[in-house]
């Protein structure tokens, strides 16, 4: 694997993203659960978005075995 390679979210990933999401609501207590939920999410997402662009860039490199060349008659 590559260190490119986008890897699952860890639940210490989640920990440390739904304390963001708690931060950023400055801190408004009784939302534990959906900003654990969201954070599940928003990782959940970017690592399918990165797995998407990863994919996309492997297709586009040149396979060596079906470059053909052209040559006029």
């Amino acid at each position: 694997m590559s260190d490119n390679t986008p890897r699952m979210p860890t639940q210490a990933d989640v920990a440390e993203r739904a304390h963001q999401i708690y931060e950023r609501r400055k801190w408004e207590h009784g939302y534990d659960v959906s900003d654990w939920v969201l954070a599940e999410q928003e990782l959940h997402q970017e690592f399918w978005d990165a797995m998407k662009v990863m994919k996309a860039g492997e297709s586009e490199k040149p396979d060596s075995e079906t470059k053909t060349k052209t040559t006029s008659a």
